[in-house]
Order: C-alpha cells, then structure tokens, then sequence
C-alpha cells in the first residue's frame, strides 16, 4: 500500500486495516504452493513473510480483544498520536539502520507451513481485529492508552494500528518481488 491518504479518524484506520488485509490475502490466493515457499537471495518466501506478519499481529488482537486494564503496564500516552507519515518515517530510518525482526516473530524456516494453513490463519486474525476495533475503541482510546512495539518502545494504539496497516504493505512489496 504505497501513496495512503492519512487516516483522520477509526473509520478511516479500520478501513485502511481492511484494505491491507484484503491486499494481502489476493496475493496469497493467486500464489501456487511452489511459488509460496520459493526463497531469492536469501530473503524470506512468500510465506515465510506471511508467517511473519500472523506471528507480530497475534500479539495486538489477543490484547484489543481484552479489558482495557490489561493496557496500564504500559502507561497511558503523555504526548498525542503521532501521524501515519511520522510513524512510517521512523520505521523506514530503522530499517535502513539494519532493523530486523526479533526471534519471536520471525518464521521457522525448518518447519514450512501451508499456503492453505497461512492463509486460514491471516484471515482468521484480520476479521479478529476488525470485529474488536470498532466494538471496544473510542478515538479517544486510540490515542490514550499504548502497547509496547519491539522497535519504537509504547506506541498509542493508534500509532499501533498504523505500524500494522505500514507493515502490512511493507511484507506485500516484498512479496509481490515473486509473483
């Protein structure tokens, strides 16, 4: 997802969510299985990038789904929600510094999983996040309470929920190099 409009509100964030969950869901419905596990020069297939994006959502759908209690180790926000822009900034300058993905997110390559059983999975996990977003969250919430990210520490849930829609994109690019 290249060129996206900025998000003003949990409509337009849910939307965007939805966009890039669809995006990368056609992808990997128009991937035959030999293309889906096929690795270039080192870099992670198909699905192991899908992997990938299932294993760094699992966290934030388990939590959004919760009391908003379970959010109060990481504090509530003293600063507003910075802008999808700044966000995918800060991530692309993390990058460039050598940023990879922590253990606990990264795909087993020893233990391949099927087109089929990934894509269960990511669909089951985008329809999780969407049925959870516009039932329990103000916009207020969005910008109050945070959650932890590996590579920013607390972000607000907002700014969260951007990362994912970034990152989301991000893995499709990547993924398209094969098809």
């Amino acid at each position: 997802m290249t060129n996206i409009k900025e998000p003003t509100n949990r409509s337009e964030l849910l939307t965007l969510l939805e966009k890039s969950h669809r995006e990368v869901a056609d992808l990997i419905e128009s991937t035959d299985e030999k293309t889906f596990h096929t690795r270039q020069d080192g870099k992670w297939s198909i699905g192991e990038n899908l992997e990938h994006l299932i294993l760094s959502h699992m966290g934030i759908i388990s939590v959004m789904g919760k009391p908003k209690a379970v959010f109060a180790p990481f504090g509530k926000a003293d600063r507003p929600s910075g802008t999808y822009a700044a966000l995918t900034d800060r991530y692309r300058a993390k990058l460039s510094g050598g940023l990879t993905a922590p253990t606990k997110f990264s795909p087993d390559p020893a233990a391949p999983k099927s087109r089929a059983e990934l894509l269960q999975n990511w669909q089951m996990l985008s329809q999780k996040l969407a049925a959870r977003l516009p039932e329990n969250w103000t916009e207020e919430d969005l910008d109050t309470y945070q959650l932890p990210h590996p590579a920013f520490g607390n972000l607000t849930v907002r700014e969260m929920l951007f990362f994912i829609v970034f990152h989301n994109g991000h893995h499709l690019k990547a993924m398209k190099k094969y098809v």
